[in-house]
């Protein structure tokens, strides 16, 4: 069988090679544009902003007072505003049940708090739970965090899907989907309660000259207040570069599905 198939294509016309050399080049020239993009990607610098508040951070608190406490950490550290910490408090030290030598300390998650002003290298936050104390320990763990990403229905398809595998591809996240469809935040973060998720991102898209401004909300969904809102212009060109993926290598209306059954497995 393989000595008949090259035979057969030793055989081909030098037209049939031409033909298929320049779709080749075609595909290649389609393509190259799109790398283009790659350092200003308009979807990148949308995901590159949720990663910000999710960035891996450890600090201190140094100070309590009326529901507030200050840590030791600020805009240094690339702390911002809308950020969530877990307070936790060490307790005594666990030894090698063999060597007795210190292996860790004991830790008791006391609460949470939310950054409502950073500076260069403290910040302030509210507690929003948990008896915090001076001392305590803040955390932004490197553990996923559970995000409904919630894609509105004005939102092109391709684009909300491609945005979609980019926040995804991060592994950051553990993203968790719907089949709501609705306008009301309201019903989104119900859906989000339901199902145990942290972060709430909602896409909604309008044209503008030709183009499409997408824009994001990042919303807390225990008590939905939104701590991140962008919107960036897609334009026209780069819109085709991301559906000429789907339409060129995907299946087409009208194709034709053959199947066959073979004799062994």
């Amino acid at each position: 069988m393989r000595k008949n198939v090259e035979c057969m294509a030793q055989n081909k016309i030098p037209g049939q090679r031409l033909l298929y050399i320049s779709g080749l080049l075609a595909v290649i020239c389609c393509l190259v544009p799109l790398a283009s993009y790659a350092d200003d990607n308009p979807l990148s610098l949308m995901r590159d902003d949720v990663l910000s508040y999710f960035s891996p951070l450890k600090g201190k608190v140094v100070s309590v007072n009326n529901g507030m406490a200050v840590i030791n950490i600020g805009e240094r550290e690339h702390v911002k505003k809308g950020m969530r910490f877990i307070v936790f408090r060490e307790g005594s030290v666990f030894l090698h049940p063999v060597t007795k030598a210190p292996i860790g300390t004991l830790e008791a998650v006391i609460g949470k708090a939310e950054i409502k002003e950073a500076g260069y290298d403290t910040s302030t936050a509210v507690i929003l739970n948990g008896n915090v104390k001076v001392s305590d320990k803040v955390r932004i763990s490197e553990t996923g965090v559970r995000m409904l990403f919630y894609q509105g229905k004005n939102v092109d398809w391709s684009l909300g899907d491609s945005y979609y595998r980019l926040i995804k591809e991060t592994g950051r996240f553990e993203i968790v989907d719907t089949a709501i469809e609705t306008d009301n935040d309201s019903e989104i973060i119900a859906e989000a309660k339901k199902l145990n998720a942290d972060v709430v991102l909602i896409l909604s898209a309008k044209e503008s000259a030709g183009d499409t401004m997408l824009k994001q909300r990042l919303l807390w969904a225990d008590n939905a207040s939104k701590f991140s809102e962008d919107e960036v212009r897609v334009a026209v060109a780069f819109m085709k570069e991301l559906r000429f993926g789907e339409e060129f290598f995907g299946p087409q209306k009208g194709d034709v599905r053959t199947f066959v059954d073979l004799p062994f497995g």
